[in-house]
C-alpha cells in the first residue's frame, strides 16, 4: 500500500495521508494468489481523531460486510492503546480484496480518514498454507 504524507503528519496540525491501492503480499511458495483470503489492516489514529476514525471505520465494517465475497470483516480496539485498531479481513478470493479496495465506501474511508492518521496504516494479505 502506497502511502503519501503531507508536511503536517505526525502530530501536526495538517496531517494528512493521502492512500492508494497497493498492498504488501504476504509470499509463500510460488504464488501470491489464493482462493480464501485474508487482509489484516493496522490502523493508528492521532490522539484528537480517534472517535471520528471509529465512525468511519465503524461506517466501512457496516458496507464491507454487505460485499458478495466478503466471508468476515471485523473491527478491533486495543484495550490499552484505544488509538490502535486492527481490522482482520476474510474474502473468497484474492480478486474479491482487490474489487473491495476500489469499491466507493473505501474509498470514501480512505478520504476521511487520512487527516486523523498518527502512521501510515500497515495493510497484508495473508493465504492459509497449513
Amino acid at each position: 500500500m502506497a502511502i503519501e504524507y503531507s508536511e503536517g503528519l505526525h502530530g501536526r496540525d495538517s496531517a494528512s495521508v493521502r492512500i492508494s491501492l497497493n498492498y504488501t503480499r504476504v509470499r509463500s511458495g510460488k504464488t501470491t494468489r489464493c482462493k480464501r483470503c485474508k487482509g489484516v489492516a493496522r490502523i493508528t489514529a492521532r490522539p484528537d481523531g480517534i472517535d471520528e476514525l471509529t465512525r468511519i471505520l465503524l461506517r466501512l465494517v457496516e458496507e464491507t460486510r454487505k460485499e458478495k465475497e466478503c466471508l468476515s470483516y471485523q473491527l478491533y480496539q486495543n484495550l490499552d492503546e484505544p488509538n490502535d485498531f486492527t481490522v482482520v479481513e476474510g474474502w473468497a478470493s484474492d480478486a474479491a480484496i482487490d474489487s473491495h479496495m476500489v469499491t466507493e465506501h473505501v474509498q470514501d474511508a480512505f478520504a476521511k480518514a487520512g487527516p486523523l492518521l498518527a502512521a501510515a496504516p500497515e495493510i497484508k494479505r495473508y493465504r492459509a498454507i497449513g
